[in-house]
């Protein structure tokens, strides 16, 4: 499931297109927009169900973001860095 997590989210990369804030923060593209979100939520499901326990304060960082619906760049940098290095931790 981590694995296609990661999978789908690569998908997004290039696709935050949509100016919020006067061009300072890029969004996704609204074509989009709820295949990220249902990403999103497949994502915090994940999270709370397997990975809580082991990183708890970035997976509740993570969990607000998802909470907030968050279609900003920078918040999809970091899910995407959060569940590289969770990925990265299961190998070891």
């Amino acid at each position: 499931m981590l694995e296609e997590l990661i999978k789908t989210g690569k998908t997004f990369e290039g696709c935050f297109t949509t100016s919020y804030s006067y061009g300072t923060i890029m969004g996704i593209d609204e074509k989009i927009q709820n295949k990220y979100l249902q990403w999103v939520a497949r994502l915090g499901v994940y999270c709370e169900a397997k990975l809580k326990t082991k990183y708890p304060n970035m997976t509740n960082q993570i969990i607000s973001m998802v909470s907030k619906q968050s279609v900003f760049e920078k918040d999809y940098n970091i899910i995407m860095g959060y569940l590289e290095c969770a990925k990265e931790l299961q190998n070891q």
